[in-house]
């Protein structure tokens, strides 16, 4: 009987390792969206999660509230995991509260994914049905651990569908080769350099404006820039072959607007002289010549704006200050809205906003007017305004085809007046309809392509040419410099008098070209032969071949190279006079000196050196940008004769007048000689540079 007591005393002093209970499908649910690279996984801060729910606790009380207070760490740490932005980010934004109640619900439906919700309802079964038979937090520990143990340092790294693995494919790191590729820990260190890089390149990168000539026509440019509007959300609307972009004269295929969100777009868009800045730059003064309307505006345009909607949220009206737009915009208050924006606010229609403003245009004076106009009948979340001042769900495909039918008819209008306009139509991001693994849909916390590739068009009305019979597209990768410089050209170098406008389209894509050149490295292998017949053999006549590598690669806001070149020169073999002898008046072949008498004797003919050839191998580094640039190097080792050669030069302008300053020292590598020197009784002729 003691002894039963006392085993009854040792059983009840024992730990109670009760295991994860029901917080088993937490983990393994968690784990199967990790390895689905729907979430992310924090090793840590899971560990300790479980370490907390696998404690022993002998009171059943505190085993009881240790599962309740579980529940809010489990969201908690959910949260985290999940691709959602943190907490703080919604504290910086007290607008999200002025959003209307039928957009919070819309919103909050959007986080119900149904296909994951039954795929979800599956595996609880299943899981459920294995829990009966099988030790399930023998499994969820086994399966922590093997995503664990990867990340602890000194062991091989594997992932599942890892992020890293597509970033390092577009920073041209192999993602495979664990000498080249960076870890995920070194991931934000890698794209901080290679954007810092970005920045100092875009830099020097600006549109230079010049007067038009005195006998140009006088013509208007407007900007029409739309929110949520992206090449993806057209397709997913069906409206990508819509009549707006056939009848555009000049496509953007490759369009990025670099932001996603409304203000910082602006103010790229109004910045396009300059290259592109980072975010925070945004907010600071810049130079007036980047400002696209400050240069217009002194060019003789008279600057406006016009909204659709009252540019009360997040300030936008402040934001167009801080964009260097000086007019108060226009905004149609007197008309009756077409919808209710997403906090509530009228928006208007496109076309009676631009026919508004266009109506105020016709009764100016002002020859040359620059319109800024901007629209978010497209924003997430708007509604449909009713007439008893209520609204009801409208889709955004039909938004969308109503808006780029607004602005067909509105550019037929301006057709039908007779006047002169540039048109470009410019979105400020996309809406994110398809949303992806990272971001549901309409959610733009991350600007991914899909978010920022927009469809950008140009079209010119009333020009004295005939418009080209298809919409010339645009290829290479751009962005606002290059509606800058397009704008630019069209007012200094008279369009709407020109013959024909292809040459713009021409001219851009040769510079984008060159822009993608420039920013990425290559590799040259090339072989060059000449001759030269017309000289004596032997000492003039020449057959020369150059094999020639050539490295070039960014550097500092330029670009530098590397390169050598292998050189192979033949003069040929001189010829023999009536004798047999070479007599030829070159060196010692004709060589006149004193014998050991003291009187001057001269050499019947040479011996040796009948034929003239050089080989050798050249080296040379330099670097060039817009206006410096620099070479040192040497002729080829192997010669008879090395020389120091290189040079330097700088470009500008004045007014419109160009120069380049050059000083260098080169090779004269036209003979033999010249370029090699030759060796003769030990006495080495030099060669000339």
């Amino acid at each position: 009987m003691a002894n039963n007591t006392c085993t009854e005393v040792q059983e009840t002093h024992a730990p109670v390792w009760r295991g994860f209970g029901h917080w088993n499908f937490y983990f393994m649910a968690k784990l199967g969206l990790y390895w689905a690279g729907s979430i992310n996984f924090d090793i840590f801060y899971n560990a300790v999660f479980a370490a907390f729910l696998l404690l022993p606790l002998r009171p059943n009380t505190l085993s009881v509230l240790r599962h309740w207070l579980a529940v809010p760490i489990a969201i908690a740490v959910l949260y985290y995991d999940s691709w959602l932005p943190p907490i703080q980010r919604l504290i910086e934004q007290p607008e999200v509260l002025n959003f209307s109640s039928d957009y919070l619900l819309e919103l909050l439906l959007r986080f119900i994914n149904w296909q994951l919700l039954g795929t979800g309802f599956i595996f609880l079964v299943v899981y459920l049905f294995l829990a009966s038979w099988l030790r399930m937090t023998a499994w969820s520990l086994l399966a922590l651990l093997l995503v664990a143990l990867p990340r602890m340092p000194g062991l091989p790294h594997f992932s599942f569908n890892d992020a890293t693995d597509v970033v390092t494919q577009g920073l041209n790191i192999a993602p495979n080769n664990t000498a080249a590729a960076p870890r995920a820990a070194d991931m934000n260190t890698v794209l901080n350099e290679e954007l810092e890089r970005f920045y100092q390149a875009e830099q020097s990168r600006r549109t230079e404006f010049s007067a038009p000539t005195a006998d140009a026509a006088p013509f208007d440019v407007l900007l029409l820039n739309v929110c949520s509007l992206a090449w993806s959300d057209l397709e997913i609307s069906q409206l990508s072959a819509h009549p707006l972009f056939e009848k555009m004269d000049i496509m953007f295929d490759q369009f990025n607007s670099a932001t996603s969100y409304s203000g910082p777009a602006v103010i790229r868009l109004m910045r396009a002289s300059c290259g592109q800045t980072g975010h925070k730059a945004l907010y600071q003064s810049a130079d007036s010549q980047c400002h696209i309307f400050e240069n217009l505006r002194a060019l003789g345009f008279t600057d406006s704006a016009a909204l659709n909607h009252t540019g009360e949220f997040e300030n936008f009206i402040d934001e167009l200050k801080v964009a260097g737009l000086s007019a108060p915009p226009l905004v149609p208050r007197r008309l009756r809205p077409h919808l209710k924006g997403f906090d509530g606010t009228p928006i208007w229609s496109d076309y009676d906003a631009l026919n508004m403003w266009w109506q105020e245009r016709l009764a100016s004076d002002a020859p040359a007017t620059a319109l800024f106009y901007n629209s978010i009948t497209l924003h997430d979340g708007n509604r449909e305004a009713t007439l008893d001042g209520g609204s009801r769900v409208s889709p955004y495909p039909k938004r969308a085809k109503q808006l780029l039918d607004d602005f067909d008819s509105f550019m037929q209008e301006i057709e039908a007046s007779g006047r002169q306009a540039m048109v470009v139509f410019v979105p400020e991001h996309g809406a994110a309809l398809a949303g992806d693994r990272m971001q549901m849909s309409g959610m733009r916390e991350i600007p991914a392509p899909a978010i920022t590739h927009v469809p950008v068009g140009v079209r010119f009305i009333g020009t004295q040419a005939e418009p080209p019979k298809k919409t010339i597209h645009i290829d290479t990768a751009s962005s606002y410099l290059a509606l800058s410089e397009l704008v630019s050209r069209a007012v200094s170098r008279a369009v709407f008098d020109a013959p024909q406008v292809d040459w713009l389209a021409r001219g851009l894509r040769a510079e984008a070209a060159q822009l993608y050149r420039r920013e990425s490295p290559s590799f040259t292998l090339h072989n060059d032969s000449w001759w030269r017949r017309d000289g004596t053999p032997g000492i003039s006549e020449l057959n020369a071949n150059t094999t020639m590598a050539h490295l070039e690669f960014p550097l500092t806001q330029g670009r530098a190279f590397l390169r050598t070149d292998h050189v192979r020169m033949d003069a040929g073999t001189f010829k023999k006079d009536a004798t047999g002898a070479y007599s030829e008046r070159f060196a010692s072949c004709n060589f006149a000196g004193l014998d050991s008498q003291g009187d001057t004797q001269s050499l019947v003919g040479c011996g040796r050196g009948f034929t003239q050839k050089a080989d050798g191998t050249s080296f040379a580094a330099g670097w060039t940008d817009e206006q410096w640039s620099f070479d040192l190097g040497s002729t080829p080792y192997g010669f008879t004769v090395q020389n120091w050669v290189g040079g330097i030069s700088y470009a500008d302008k004045i007014g419109v007048t160009g120069f380049t300053l050059t000083a260098s020292r080169r090779p004269l590598s036209s003979s033999l000689l010249s370029f090699s020197g030759r060796k003769i009784h030990a006495q080495a002729l030099n060669g000339v540079v």
